[in-house]
C-alpha cells in the first residue's frame, strides 16, 4: 500500500516540475519577441533601405527571435511603410499602407502586367508567399497571385 502512494506522490511531484521546467522555457521566447532593437540592422537591410527608400528614414524597427536565433527584422519608415526581412535580409514583405511602392521593388513582369491589366491603379503591397509565390494588392483592393515565373494565377478582390 505505501509503496503505491509512494510512486503515485513521486509522479505528481516529477509531473509538477515538468510543468514548472515547461512554463519557464516558454516565458523567455515570449519575451523574446516583438521588442524594439537598438541593435544595428544588417548591411542588406539598411542598403535595401538605402536604395529603394532614400527619401524616408527608419521610424523603428524589431528583431523577432525564435529558440534558434533571429527570424525576422520588422521596420517602419517615417512614412509608415512597413517592411519585413528574413533572418538573412532578404525582404519578405512591404506594405505601403495605401501609398504606391516604388518601382524598383515590384519585378518587371508583374509591372507590365498591372500596366496592362490594371492601367489606372498601382501596387500598395508586395509579399512573398511561400512555393515561390508573389501576392501584390493594388489600390482598389484587387490581389493578384504570380507563381516564380511572374505569371499570374489567381486574381481576388
Amino acid at each position: 500500500y505505501n509503496y503505491f502512494n509512494n510512486c503515485a506522490f513521486i509522479m505528481i511531484i516529477n509531473a509538477k516540475k515538468l510543468i514548472i521546467g515547461c512554463i519557464l522555457a516558454i516565458v523567455p521566447i515570449v519575451s523574446m519577441a516583438g521588442k524594439l532593437s537598438k541593435a544595428p540592422l544588417p548591411e542588406t537591410i539598411t542598403s535595401f533601405l538605402a536604395t529603394h527608400f532614400s527619401s524616408t528614414k527608419v521610424a523603428f524597427y524589431k528583431i523577432d527571435k525564435n529558440l534558434f536565433g533571429i527570424e525576422s527584422y520588422d521596420v517602419i519608415l517615417t512614412d509608415g511603410t512597413d517592411l519585413e526581412f528574413d533572418e538573412k535580409g532578404r525582404w519578405i514583405e512591404i506594405d505601403g499602407e495605401k501609398k504606391a511602392l516604388p518601382l524598383s521593388v515590384i519585378p518587371v513582369e508583374i509591372q507590365n502586367y498591372v500596366k496592362e491589366h490594371f492601367p489606372d491603379q498601382y501596387v500598395v503591397c508586395i509579399d512573398k508567399k511561400k512555393r515561390d509565390r508573389i501576392e501584390v494588392q493594388l489600390n482598389s483592393g484587387w490581389e493578384l497571385l504570380f507563381d516564380k515565373n511572374y505569371q499570374i494565377i489567381n486574381i481576388d478582390d
